[in-house]
């Protein structure tokens, strides 16, 4: 999978991710450690990018990108990402597209040295969650 990212997600990305060359470009539905959102109406549609120092084997599906970050995601994002794989920013926001439209408006951006990740009981109550 290729991804595309724009000048001004670069930018920002250079900026906020200083010092963390693996980022994670991955769902934010509670289907994930890094996800504290849930239920059922956040699937496929909420996406986050985690800044990490190291790679995790969670996230073990390398993404082609035309940056010096190395990006990875798990294989649950793939369902879900077409070709012309795009991430941009605007206003104050990342947004991430493919050929098909808009994925996500306001992907989460956050550093995994700064987060406590959910344990997996905190998961699966998540996935239970209803919107």
């Amino acid at each position: 999978m290729k991804l595309f990212v724009k000048d001004a997600a670069a930018k920002v990305l250079s900026e906020r991710a200083a010092g963390y060359p693996i980022l994670n470009l991955i769902l934010d539905d509670g289907s994930n450690k890094y996800s504290n959102l849930g239920g059922s109406c956040a699937i496929g549609d909420s996406f986050q990018i985690v800044a990490a120092s190291e790679t995790d084997d969670d996230f073990s599906n390398m993404l082609e990108s035309n940056t010096d970050f190395i990006f990875f995601s798990s294989k649950e994002e793939l369902t879900f990402w077409g070709n012309g794989l795009t991430l941009d920013f605007k206003g104050s926001q990342f947004i991430l597209k493919d050929d098909s439209g808009m994925l996500d408006s306001a992907v989460r951006f956050s550093i995994a040295d700064e987060q406590q990740p959910l344990s997996k009981q905190e998961m699966i109550k998540m996935s239970q969650m209803i919107c």
